[in-house]
């Protein structure tokens, strides 16, 4: 009876160790299991983080080359500013040399209405002179207005590049 005791008592033992062992094997495949999703995700996540790396890296290359392309503009519109300037040096001469030209006109004029009948052909050509004078001295002034609007574009177009580049 004590070893039929015992042997129940030994076999209660190897089925609880048995139903233990159950339960281990299934923790086990469980954690395995959840393993293998957390290096699944892990994996997903480096992949995901290396396009994102990428990403980042074509955006700044982007960034740079519109910065590039907004410093070539800026070149262009600094050199536009300088030669409207130098057009503007350029009217002021044609503009100076029509206010003389038409006081040539005028001293012309007056010569040949001193000269008399003598001096009507040289009157004609005073006439012309001074009507050439006050159409280059009309258009000057047309071309300056058309030099300051162009300033004020090129002005505005500075602006909108320095900008451009502040939010690059």
């Amino acid at each position: 009876q004590e070893q039929a005791a015992s042997v129940e008592q030994q076999f209660a033992a190897v089925q609880e160790t048995a139903a233990t062992v159950d339960e281990i094997t299934h923790s086990g495949a469980q954690i395995s299991k959840r393993a293998t999703e957390v290096i699944a995700t892990a994996q997903a996540t480096a992949q995901t983080s290396r396009q994102g790396l990428r990403a980042v890296s074509d955006t700044a290359k982007a960034m740079d080359a519109i910065r590039e392309q907004a410093e070539a503009v800026a070149g262009n519109i600094v050199s536009l500013s300088e030669k409207t300037q130098t057009v503007g040096d350029i009217i002021e001469t044609v503009n100076d040399i029509s206010e003389r030209t038409h006081l040539l006109a005028l001293n012309a004029a007056i010569e040949a209405a001193a000269a008399g009948e003598s001096g009507r052909g040289f009157s004609v050509v005073a006439s012309e002179m001074k009507l050439l004078a006050d159409q280059a001295k009309a258009a000057t002034s047309q071309v300056r207005g058309i030099l300051g609007e162009i300033q004020r574009g090129i002005n505005t177009s500075v602006m909108l590049t320095e900008e451009a580049v502040k939010r690059a």
